[in-house]
């Protein structure tokens, strides 16, 4: 089952270097929570808040779940 994710703050990361898919994380560690947007950006996610969950910084986020660097958002 798939939940909603809402995005409180986050701000726009050109990664020329980047070729992964949409909705891709591409890094997922401390502070950095970043996943591919589409013709070569990205999302720096800061602040978030999972469906029925309180909001929180990406740093608490990353701590509470098990997502890696080539998990993608928005599959079921």
């Amino acid at each position: 089952s798939s939940q909603r994710l809402i995005l409180w703050k986050s701000s726009a990361n050109e990664r020329a270097e980047c070729d992964a898919a949409p909705g891709e994380v591409v890094a997922a560690h401390g502070d950095d929570l970043i996943v591919t947007c589409g013709e070569k950006t990205a999302l720096h996610l800061h602040e978030l808040q999972l469906e029925g969950k309180r909001r929180m910084l990406a740093r608490d986020f990353l701590n509470g779940t098990h997502l890696k660097i080539g998990d993608r958002f928005g599959q079921e």
